[in-house]
């Protein structure tokens, strides 16, 4: 595999390319790669395995795994983390096909140069792997929402001086439905 300058995962499939319906190879990867989502840690290794097929050249990924560093989404520290994929499949297509589910799921080989470029997909997993919300621990109880205090670290005294100013009778955002509704 090359890396191109503009951080492109390139193979080279001009043997397989010429090879009968079948046909398949096997590479491992331990790279340096960066992703503009989010902060590599470490190299990111996976295998794949690649088969051709009649529309082109079938991938198959396995054993994807990379460190990565993000900010906690409650309180903003750095957490880092280890993301694994198991597997997962990419169809690099010779022509565009006449029909398909999600053009942003469509690959084309590179036929001028005979290579393919996994860094879309390898891309589009790891970040549909990664979870919706990224905290730093289960519990995180994150910041205050008056002066920013990380609630981990320490607490404040704005929620006390908030409980003791809070009208509860006249902070109900919802008191006025009670009324639309009896009318």
């Amino acid at each position: 595999m090359k890396q191109s300058e503009d951080q492109n995962m390139l193979v080279d499939v001009s043997e397989l390319l010429v090879q009968n319906i079948g046909a398949s190879e096997s590479l491992s990867f331990n790279e340096k790669f960066h992703f503009i989502e989010f902060v590599s840690k470490s190299n990111l290794k996976f295998e794949i395995e690649l088969f051709r097929i009649e529309e082109g050249i079938a991938v198959l990924f396995s054993n994807v795994e990379l460190k990565v560093e993000h900010n906690c989404d409650k309180c903003i520290s750095k957490v880092t983390q280890d993301l694994h994929i198991d597997k997962f499949e990419s169809i690099f297509y010779t022509q565009k096909p006449s029909s398909i589910d999600d053009p942003f799921d469509m690959h084309m080989i590179d036929l001028k140069n005979k290579e393919i470029d996994l860094s879309e997909p390898l891309r589009q997993e790891i970040i549909l792997s990664a979870p919706i919300l990224l905290l730093c621990k289960e519990k995180c109880k994150g910041l205050c929402s008056s002066c920013g205090q990380n609630m981990n670290i320490s607490t404040c005294n704005c929620k006390k001086n908030l409980d003791n100013t809070y009208d509860k009778e006249q902070n109900k955002p919802f008191s006025n439905l009670k009324e639309l509704l009896n009318q």
